[in-house]
């Protein structure tokens, strides 16, 4: 058997991310999955490679600023596992005003 730097335990969005970066790193990784990449915890997980509104709500721009720019990396390099996505935001006067959407 080979020898390798580092192992990782699952090919969720996370664990993929975490191979691609360190083999990006030179490091020798080996990836365990048992079924699809992409396929199972962290890809269903209802957390979303968006800007945030919440976030830009409490002013937080270098947040929003590094996911939109982590979307931006996913849609080039696993198009596959990442699709823009349209959202229809209501707007009510008594929780957030027209002009902060």
């Amino acid at each position: 058997m080979a020898d390798y730097d580092l192992a990782i335990i699952g090919g969720g969005l996370n664990g993929v991310s975490l191979a691609r970066d360190a083999a990006g790193r030179g490091l020798r990784v080996i990836l365990f999955e048992q079924g699809d990449l992409g396929g199972a915890a962290s890809s269903a997980t209802p957390r979303l490679i968006h800007g945030d509104l919440s976030v830009l709500e409490r002013r937080g721009f270098w947040r929003v600023r590094r996911a939109l720019a982590e979307r931006r990396t996913w849609l080039a390099i696993a198009p596959h596992l990442v699709r823009p996505m349209r959202f229809v935001i209501p707007a009510y006067v008594d929780e957030r005003p027209p002009w902060l959407l």
